[in-house]
C-alpha cells in the first residue's frame, strides 16, 4: 500500500472522469460542469 498504487489509482479517476466529461459535453452540458468540479477536487487530494 505504498504512495504509488495511491497515485496510480488517482490517474485512473482522472482519465474516467475526463471520459465521462467528453461523453457528457456531448449531451448535456449540467454533467460537464460538475465533472469539472470532482476534477477539481481529485487534483487537490493529489
Amino acid at each position: 500500500m505504498g504512495s504509488s498504487e495511491i497515485i496510480a489509482i488517482l490517474d485512473a479517476v482522472k482519465s474516467l472522469v475526463s471520459a465521462l466529461n467528453s461523453l457528457s459535453s456531448g449531451s448535456a452540458g449540467g454533467g460537464a460542469a460538475s465533472g469539472s468540479l470532482d476534477t477539481g477536487s481529485l487534483s487537490s487530494l493529489s
